[in-house]
């Protein structure tokens, strides 16, 4: 089923969209698209669809925007998709309208994000594509955390098999295997909320415990990555970065540990070309498949969208 809904409004692709999702299941949404490209001039419109792939209802709910690209030439309708619920394999249609008459290449962006899990869908609209590998090795292979570790306060590694001890300083660190510098964060998350344990730290009632400050990552060297036991990567000419992170100390009280076995812990990253373009937003980080956190092996992740990572807890021995 596609709704086919009136046309409502047209906005100025002058902003940034960001949409809430009242189901954390945004990386069920499945779009016809990527990009869209039009004649260098005249006018014209494409559309981008967007499809439920998963077996929950989605709404979807204009929320606000942020300014990122100025062009007048670019307008988007929303409608079509804004307050509307999509039931599985329903759709809503975007429409991306381009007039110019002038010569010279035009571009711009919107993108459908998730504030419970930072997943973004983000659309390009241009006159032209001549992306340089640069760009393109940014927008299409997303960062991935490679190793995380968890660190006394004097930065040593930790011995926590058994789980974390209330009231103890700890550190993470983490390396994400990015194309182009970004910054880092992640969340531990209280998940005694959640209705459904496997949804812990997908949806709002995951409560966060620590929230680390934005960090700039220290670029690892080839030689340095290399005995680190990380691959070297390329697409087309443009080489992948290494970037550690390490967090400031943080404590888990006992009143958190006494309430369950473990806390749900999520990275974020967000790219300085994002950044340069008025984008603060931080995009929940893909998981390597080789993490092994606290010697769980495949049981150190939480589901299997490849985002979350449990970390155990005991109390104060």
């Amino acid at each position: 089923m596609t709704f086919k809904l009136t046309l409502k409004s047209i906005v100025p692709l002058t902003f940034l969209a960001s949409f809430t999702l009242c189901n954390s299941a945004l990386a069920s949404l499945d779009y016809s698209a990527k990009s869209v490209v039009f004649a260098a001039q005249g006018n014209s419109q494409q559309t981008i669809t967007y499809t439920n792939n998963n077996v929950d209802d989605i709404s979807i709910v204009q929320a606000d925007f942020t300014t990122v690209i100025n062009n007048a030439n670019y307008t988007v309708d929303f409608s079509n998709c804004a307050g509307t619920t999509l039931a599985q394999d329903d759709s809503c249609t975007v429409y991306i309208d381009y007039t110019n008459n002038l010569a010279g290449k035009q571009s711009a962006y919107y993108q459908l994000t998730s504030p419970d899990d930072g997943t973004k869908l983000p659309i390009f609209a241009l006159n032209y594509f001549d992306e340089t590998n640069a760009a393109e090795a940014n927008r299409r292979i997303s960062p991935i955390v490679e190793m995380v570790e968890i660190l006394n306060d004097d930065g040593s590694l930790a011995s926590v098999d058994s789980g974390l001890i209330a009231n103890t300083p700890y550190k993470i660190k983490w390396t994400v295997m990015s194309y182009g510098r970004i910054k880092g964060r992640f969340y531990l998350l209280n998940c005694t909320n959640e209705a459904v344990q496997a949804n812990c730290a997908t949806t709002s009632d995951s409560q966060s415990v620590i929230t680390s400050e934005e960090l700039d990552g220290v670029l690892l060297s080839d030689a340095e990555a290399t005995n680190a036991g990380y691959e070297i990567y390329y697409y087309a000419d443009q080489k992948a970065t290494h970037q550690e992170f390490i967090s400031a100390s943080f404590q888990v009280d006992s009143a958190t540990i006494g309430a369950q076995e473990y806390l749900g812990l999520r990275f974020y990253s967000r790219t300085e070309a994002s950044n340069s373009l008025g984008d603060i937003t931080n995009v929940s980080t893909l998981l390597s498949s080789s993490l092994d956190i606290q010697s769980q092996g495949t049981n150190s992740y939480l589901g299997d969208d490849g985002r979350r990572i449990k970390i155990i807890l005991v109390e104060q021995p």
